[in-house]
């Protein structure tokens, strides 16, 4: 299976180098790297580098079919936790 970190990188280089660029301010977003085996590319350039300023680098090992459904749920439960919070600011 082919890695597909190259295309993560081109998009994360688009978003941070070029929005900057252009005078765009990309700020708030995270960036995640689910793998396996931690290496340090993966690391540097998708996980610490892009949100180094202002971002979320998240970092799983793990297998992916435990992973991404857990990560799956804990996203879709930070949502309602977040909708439920707003609701009781009003």
């Amino acid at each position: 299976m082919p890695n597909s970190l190259p295309g993560c990188e081109i998009l994360l280089l688009a978003l941070t180098g070029q929005g900057r660029n252009l005078g765009c301010r990309v700020e708030k977003f995270t960036t995640a790297n689910f793998d396996m085996i931690q290496h340090y590319r993966p690391l540097e350039n998708v996980v610490r580098c892009p949100v180094a300023e202002r971002g979320t680098g998240l970092a799983l090992t793990g297998h992916h079919e435990i992973l991404l459904p857990l990560f799956a749920q804990a996203v879709l439960e930070g949502l309602s936790s977040s909708e439920e919070r707003e609701n009781d600011d009003t």
